[in-house]
């Protein structure tokens, strides 16, 4: 009876996960299943792809949407001081549950974080739609940010349950197509509900966006293990309480501290507060003091820990991670503050300055696909790595070298190298990571989700780093071109590019548009040293030969570090994510024992 109870239990769960191939070597050490891409027709498959896309395209919209909004919603509420907090409050917990999200696709199958964390984001965007102070506005943007992270975390994992490696690598790129596009949309779609409807409705419209895309994942997508958890998973039940309790909400905590500080040293120092300031000072001590506690906190967690440290322990993980933080730095940063310098030094409305950003985001789209067709064609990572970040110290070069009196043609044209050497490098690095754990399938969700991870970090320092150096340079660039024109304009420049068209009396207008183009130019060098640091990481990285035809098989057992002594909290719970060799040698335990009931039930039959 026993054994039977067990095979019940094992075809059970035969039935959730799919069956993969066994492997090529007998000899190998057999361990957790990696399992193989969904059987589904090419109609469905493209369907499923669209409405994950659907889904990025949401996430990203929601990032650049509300820049256009700004202004009247800060008039509505009296609230110009919290302007920042309308998108950090989003960058925040955007970073801060990226890994969070990443553990949790451990435990519960990836079509259904995915819902939840639709859901969550629709919850933090109506809350935003309704909110009748600046408060809650900024409350509904942290909300939508934690469903953020989830979105996207959930769209690489379904991505990656779908596919071959060779498919995913050709497949990445429209996940840059989509951020590319939303970034032009984004400011357009906003600057128009805005003007004809109202700035709620830059909210309102992520909920029937998400409903639609939430009904086709319903319906198209099946329901299967977690990745890498074939062997072990064991489906809903009681047992996910505990995994829960026993996941890294220290380590939630400890990061948002440190994006709280970092965000509030590059926000108010040298522009509302002195940098030798007390509370700078102690931010500035913090800044590296935090992560040095998560590290510490994610060594006692063990294998609860949302980032592992055997992940980072890998050589091409580390070079893939400061690559990836160090490409999104300046991609981001010198997008927003070329859109700034077309409405400053060219007098253009806010729609024209997107539009006027196309060469970038078009050369940026064209080069995300053929990336990803070159590494599936040719499995060599390394010339895209180094080619990305030296084209990247170009055009940031260039920008630099841009004069008040040069055409727009300038910057577009040098624009187009940013986006260019961007395109190279954007999700290859994912792939990289996820290459890098083929034969360890458990650790692939947490590679994965330590790659975007790092990109977020480099997005939130990018900004706030390029931010800072705009708002402290530009009132010193007037004082020493424009030495007459007063405090309260310089203010107004500052904040609005177009003040100075609006506010600067004509025949002081040359000397503040010299002024801005200096202070625009030391934010466009920024770009020189991410991308060095990028440079650097990749040549470390090394000329590693991908075998994009991998197929799928059975991996080494993990070898997993045991929890820290004294986890008192996750004493009585499961291991976590990573399956220990005890789970995948009772996995295997049934797998005999059901091999042996089926030659009983063929002696039975010869009989």
């Amino acid at each position: 009876m026993a054994a039977t109870r067990q095979s019940d239990a094992h075809a059970s769960l035969a039935e959730e996960a799919l069956t993969p191939t066994a492997s090529a070597n007998p000899s190998e050490p057999t361990g957790p299943k990696v399992q193989e891409p969904y059987k589904l027709s090419r109609t469905r498959f493209v369907l499923i792809f669209l409405s994950i896309m659907l889904m990025v395209f949401l996430f990203a919209l929601d990032q650049l949407i509300v820049v256009t909004a700004i202004p009247k919603i800060t008039t509505q509420f009296h609230s110009l001081t919290q302007i920042s907090w309308i998108s950090n409050g989003f960058f925040l917990t955007l970073l801060a549950f990226n890994l969070a999200f990443a553990q949790w696709t451990m435990i519960f199958p990836a079509k259904h974080a995915c819902l939840f964390a639709i859901t969550i984001f629709e919850i933090g965007s109506l809350l935003c739609g309704v909110a009748p102070n600046m408060t809650i506005l900024i409350l509904g943007r942290a909300i939508a940010g934690i469903g953020g992270s989830g979105i996207f975390n959930s769209a690489l994992m379904l991505i990656t349950e779908m596919t071959t490696m060779a498919e995913r690598a050709r497949l990445m790129g429209f996940f840059g197509v989509v951020f590319a596009v939303a970034s032009v949309t984004g400011p357009l779609i906003g600057g128009a509900v805005t003007d004809h409807a109202s700035w709620r409705w830059c909210f309102y419209i992520n909920l029937p966006i998400g409903g639609f895309a939430c009904a086709l994942i319903v319906i198209l997508v099946p329901t299967r293990a977690p990745y890498g958890r074939a062997d072990t998973y064991k489906g809903y039940g009681w047992h996910m309480l505990h995994q829960l309790l026993a996941c890294d909400w220290v380590g939630i905590a400890i990061i948002l501290g440190w994006g709280c500080v970092s965000i509030l040293v590059m926000q108010e120092g040298g522009v509302t507060k002195n940098w030798k300031n007390a509370s700078i000072i102690v931010m500035f001590i913090l800044i590296p003091i935090l992560p040095a506690v998560f590290i510490a906190w994610e060594f006692y967690m063990g294998p609860n820990a949302m980032m592992p440290i055997r992940v980072f322990k890998r050589p091409v993980v580390i070079c893939a991670a400061v690559i990836s933080c160090c490409i999104q730095a300046p991609f981001v940063s010198l997008a927003q503050y070329l859109a700034e310098g077309y409405q400053a030094l060219y007098h253009t409305s806010a729609t024209r300055a997107g539009i006027l950003l196309l060469p970038m985001i078009i050369v940026n789209v064209a080069v995300l696909i053929t990336a990803g067709r070159i590494l599936a064609r040719f499995g060599r990572p390394w010339p895209l790595m180094l080619t990305g970040p030296a084209i990247i110290c170009i055009g940031s070069g260039l920008l630099y070298s841009v004069k008040a009196t040069d055409s727009k043609s300038y910057p577009m044209g040098y624009s187009a190298f940013l986006g260019f050497g961007c395109g190279l490098v954007l999700q290859n690095v994912i792939i990289l990571a996820q290459y890098e754990f083929r034969n360890e399938p458990q650790y692939v969700t947490l590679g994965t989700g330590a790659i975007t991870f790092c990109g977020f970090i480099g997005r939130l320092y990018g900004i706030g780093i390029g931010g800072s150096v705009f708002e402290n340079m530009i009132p010193v660039n007037i004082t020493k071109y424009a030495p007459t024109l007063s405090p309260e304009i310089t203010t107004q420049v500052r904040d609005n590019a177009l003040a100075v068209w609006t506010s600067v009396p004509d025949d002081l207008r040359p000397a503040v548009l010299e002024a801005y183009t200096k202070t625009l130019g030391a934010v466009y060098l920024i770009g020189v040293p991410w991308a060095a640091i990028a440079l650097i990481a990749a040549l470390f990285l090394g000329n590693i030969k991908m075998d994009m035809r991998l197929s799928h098989g059975r991996a080494p057992p993990a070898d997993v570090e045991a929890p820290a002594e004294g986890a008192k909290h996750a004493a009585n719970a499961e291991p976590l994510m990573i399956p220990s060799e005890g789970a995948v040698a009772e996995a295997q335990a049934i797998e005999m024992e059901q091999l042996e009931v089926d030659k009983e039930k063929g002696k039975g039959k010869q009989e």
